[in-house]
């Protein structure tokens, strides 16, 4: 247990040394991790490693191959306000619906949708897949004189990993490296309540509009170890994510002069570097559940706002899931029927530094085969 120690003192200090903030992320997080907290560098394998912890490549026991699994969700905010929203569409009088857009702000909420995995495989020590994910943030702001925004991207990303165990301090330590390439599809819309209005009556196209491309390449680093501690099994794991990533790609917009114009857009993409816990544990009247914590090495945000505890137990096909994301309870369920999935998730994602300064609420279904 004591070279176990040294390894997570030492990975602390490797992380915390090189970790940087960034505008922006990749999100390709599952189901499963969304009703458990965010958890993930001690509980994925297979396909999941290759995006939480390619580390877990060195537990898979198998070939593993994976259909298309379909993610949708939207944020609480659209059925909160389901009756303002259609009054506002529904209305044949632009008074009404300049009422009804103020009565609206503010809203913020979020749209979700991944095909993650489209298709993967994974065999012992090595995987490869490839993931897609987007999100959507509509917008509605400043009650005297409404604008509607909405910020947005879809991610492709093939991804490939291998991870082995290794002979270390005593212990054996698994060791993994996984490679990315992404590619954004990004929109951005900006416009005024007059010019939401005619979008909605006249069946107009969104002005303002701006739809570019980007990608970037990057790679992934972790380890996992096992332990055991007065009979109870566990695992304590490192990932460090986005080596290397940078978004870069040209956007063309018409200035004030109505003069097309082409600019470089480069967003840099935060390090992610975390560290987990996770174990099989037996408690009174549940039984045997699986626990996992992870903690968020990164420079910004709060100490509430990097944790994420989880924790799942099996009843026969059936799959039950709590945690806390970010400070927020989530949590969700799931039925494995061998070829079918199906599952259930209450998320919360926190965007902003703070806790509950920038927070979209989601319903998330996930349904797949194999």
């Amino acid at each position: 247990m004591r070279q176990l120690l040294w390894i997570a003192f030492g990975m602390l200090l490797f992380s915390s040394s090189i970790l940087s903030a960034g505008s922006t992320q990749f999100f390709f997080t599952n189901l499963r991790q969304m009703s458990m907290g965010g958890v993930g560098v001690t509980i994925s394998d297979g396909d999941l490693a290759l995006l939480n912890n390619p580390a877990g490549l060195a537990d898979v026991q198998d070939v593993q191959i994976k259909l298309p699994r379909f993610l949708l969700g939207a944020g609480t905010e659209f059925s909160d306000r389901s009756s303002d929203i259609n009054e506002f569409i529904n209305s044949t009088d632009e008074d009404e619906q300049l009422d009804s857009l103020q009565t609206l702000v503010p809203f913020k909420s979020g749209i979700e949708a991944n095909v993650s995995p489209i298709a993967s495989i994974a065999a012992p020590q090595v995987g490869f897949g490839v993931f897609s994910g987007s999100l959507i943030f509509p917008k509605l702001y400043r009650k005297t004189s409404p604008r509607f925004n909405i910020d947005g991207f879809t991610d492709i990303a093939p991804a490939f990993g291998y991870g082995r165990y290794f002979d270390m301090f005593g212990s054996e330590v698994a060791l993994g490296i996984s490679a990315k390439y992404v590619f954004r599809n990004r929109i951005l819309v900006s416009m005024s309540s007059a010019e939401l209005i005619d979008a909605v009556n006249k069946g107009e196209k969104f002005v303002n509009l701006s739809q570019f491309e980007q990608s970037s390449a990057s790679f992934d680093i972790g380890m996992l170890t096992k332990w055991t501690l007065d009979g109870v099994d566990g695992r304590l794991g490192f990932s460090l994510r986005n080596i290397g990533a940078k978004l870069v790609g040209d956007r063309t917009f018409e200035n004030n002069a109505g003069l097309t114009v082409k600019e470089s857009v480069e967003e840099e993409v935060p390090l992610l570097g975390t560290i987990g816990v996770g174990m099989k544990a037996k408690l009174p009247y549940v039984y045997e559940v699986l626990i996992a914590a992870d903690y968020d090495l990164i420079s910004e945000g709060s100490f509430y706002r990097r944790v994420h505890l989880g924790i799942e137990k099996k009843l026969y096909v059936f799959n039950l899931r709590a945690g806390i994301n970010q400070g927020n309870l989530v949590g969700g369920f799931g039925v494995d029927l061998w070829v079918f999935h199906l599952d259930y998730a209450y998320n919360v994602r926190e965007f902003g530094n703070e806790i509950g300064k920038d927070r979209v609420e989601y319903h998330v279904i996930e349904i797949g085969l194999i």
